[in-house]
């Protein structure tokens, strides 16, 4: 995600990116590097890019997650062989 001062990339396996583009305008200064090891923390406007990076990921989680699976219609002749059996009341 990208603003018009910061840039932060999630990587799938956990690196994370970030960059200062006012001051880093080349990204060659990785600012998540220490934040990842808890030294200290992201700063404002790169904590800001996070939790809207992370409510875009579970909002996307949810718009692509499978159809919930949904049990046909039941016939009444497979409900009263059921309810004989005990099964449905």
């Amino acid at each position: 995600m990208r603003t018009l001062g910061e840039k932060w990339i999630v990587a799938t396996d956990g690196r994370n990116e970030a960059y200062d583009l006012a001051a880093d305008p080349g990204e060659r200064h990785n600012l998540a590097a220490s934040w990842t090891g808890g030294e200290t923390p992201p700063p404002a406007p790169f904590d800001a890019l996070a939790a809207r990076l992370l409510s875009m990921k579970s909002q996307q989680a949810r718009e692509h997650a499978p159809p919930k699976k949904t049990s046909p219609p039941m016939s009444e002749e497979s409900e009263e062989k059921l309810r004989s059996l005990g099964y449905v009341r």
